[in-house]
């Protein structure tokens, strides 16, 4: 994915969070931290250079003003669809040797791992 969206200035882990903000308008940088288990710092690094890009753009937030919303731009809205095709087609890839049966049960186990509470 990183060599695929070069060109709109991406690196690392910049496309996820660029979708979790499309699914979860308004989203806060601790939400996304929570919820990608990504790297505090990374989160901040990443946020701060898809909003000098345009993507993203930031409201304080109404009922803690120390909290910034996270809202897609109309540049971020147009650049999903793109992201999404890449990463559907990357998914065909990897499993093109699966039989549909096999796909199903990657799924499950997939969603399984996902809603493990891990200690």
């Amino acid at each position: 994915m990183g060599e695929r969206l070069k060109e709109y200035g991406f690196v690392g882990a910049m496309h996820l969070i660029l979708l979790h903000i499309a699914r979860n308008p308004g989203t806060t940088q601790d939400a996304i931290v929570s919820h990608m288990y990504i790297d505090k710092c990374n989160v901040a690094r990443r946020t701060k250079k898809l909003e000098e890009l345009g993507y993203i753009r930031r409201e304080t937030g109404k009922t803690d003003r120390r909290q910034n919303n996270l809202f897609l731009t109309e540049a971020g809205e147009e650049l999903v669809p793109v992201i999404r095709g890449h990463l559907r087609t990357w998914a065909s890839g990897v499993t093109q040797d699966f039989s549909d049966e096999e796909r199903l049960i990657l799924i499950k186990l997939l969603d399984r791992m996902m809603h493990t509470d891990v200690q």
